[in-house]
């Protein structure tokens, strides 16, 4: 096996325990469950929807673009990971605008931070690999790299759109307050 593969496995199985590791902290603290009203659930379901077709439009597209063996620069792959994170963005910014992505009586402040510092951190991914002369191999771009930097920019999209979405918010309730 290389060792690519297996530091990739390595990674994304400390990355699950983490996540263990956060679920039972949080369950000790006082459960896991997300308490979301009816117009919320209803958002988050049409959030899906719109999703799943952005996915199917970019498969659609994927299909006509690849039809002919496709950009030599790109990997099939690379492009089913792009395709998934487009639809993964299209849900939560449509949640954040619909008021459906926080719970009510919930500060999204560690919610925002831990975006933020993904976001980075996959920013500073790629950017290794670009000072590497690592982000194309052989004439096609690296799985690891689009991963990341497709990863970053949703994550970036999704911080931003929360930030706007807040401070609009913020400016309503003093505009609410003011009459």
């Amino acid at each position: 096996m290389d060792s690519y593969y297996m530091g990739l496995g390595a990674g994304i199985g400390a990355g699950l325990f983490l996540y263990a590791i956060i679920v039972l902290i949080k369950r000790k603290r006082g459960g896991c469950a997300k308490e979301y009203d009816e117009r919320q659930r209803a958002a988050q379901g049409k959030a899906a929807k719109a999703a799943m077709f952005s996915h199917m439009g970019f498969a659609a597209l994927g299909i006509i673009f690849c039809a002919d063996g496709g950009p030599a620069w790109l990997s099939i792959p690379a492009a089913l990971f792009f395709g998934i994170v487009v639809s993964v963005c299209v849900y939560a910014i449509y949640c954040i605008l619909h008021d459906a992505y926080f719970e009510f009586s919930k500060s999204p402040r560690s919610t925002l931070v831990m975006l933020a510092v993904i976001t980075v951190v996959e920013f500073l991914l790629v950017g290794r690999k670009a000072a590497r002369g690592e982000v194309l191999v052989d004439g096609v771009l690296d799985l690891a790299t689009v991963m990341s930097a497709s990863c970053g920019v949703v994550m970036l999209a999704v911080l931003a759109t929360a930030l706007i979405k807040l401070g609009l918010d913020k400016k309503q309730e003093a505009r609410d307050e003011e009459s």
